[in-house]
């Protein structure tokens, strides 16, 4: 299973000077776990919906001969990966 957590970035710094205290450490990592997101078992690779939409407008506006649908698929490809597709998605 998959999940994303939402920790602070100073919390994330803080990690490393408590490794030594496991009762810490270990209560920052479950409240973390605790409070994630599941990512479901078989998802496609997870990019940016921002960024799709930036590539859109730059695919429309560059490519004005394309229709709406080639630059809407290859700004999906262009995307950049935040998280690989889950493998059971491949086969």
């Amino acid at each position: 299973m998959k999940i994303v957590i939402d920790i602070s970035e100073e919390l994330y710094n803080l990690l490393p000077r408590v490794k030594n205290d496991g009762g810490l450490l270990n209560s920052i990592i479950l409240r973390a776990v605790k409070n994630g997101k599941p990512i479901p078992k078989g998802h496609s690779r997870i990019i940016d919906a921002s960024e799709v939409v930036k590539i859109y407008a730059f695919e429309k506006e560059t490519n004005a001969l394309r229709g709406d649908d080639d630059a809407f698929i290859e700004a999906i490809k262009k995307a950049h990966t935040i998280i690989e597709a889950d493998k059971e998605s491949e086969e």
